[in-house]
């Protein structure tokens, strides 16, 4: 989270076209000390503006989850993807997989 995850835009606040409502950040699901020392969660979180550079490797590396949508690699009790399942617990991830 710290390394600027798909330029500190993968949690921003967007419309799910696969689910067809306003999907928010979400971030209190997930253990505070993630967040110990505190980040700067706009820059590196919910930002609404790609920043390559706060990227661990300062380049641009990834899609935007609109052409994820468009691709049809976004579930609906997953519609941030991949990264998302992955920091449920592990029943959480398992479920989601199984579940279409």
């Amino acid at each position: 989270m710290r390394e600027g995850s798909f330029g500190g835009t993968y949690w921003r606040p967007f419309y799910s076209r696969v689910k067809k409502e306003q999907v928010e950040p979400g971030l209190g699901a997930f253990p505070a000390e993630w967040f110990d020392p505190p980040i700067d969660t706009e820059t590196y979180l919910t930002s609404t503006t790609y920043r390559p550079e706060i990227n661990r490797y300062g380049v641009k590396a990834s899609q935007s989850i609109e052409d994820w949508e468009k691709a049809g690699w976004i579930r609906a009790n997953a519609p941030r993807g991949w990264m998302e399942v992955r920091l449920r617990s592990p029943f959480e991830a398992l479920e989601s997989l199984l579940t279409h």
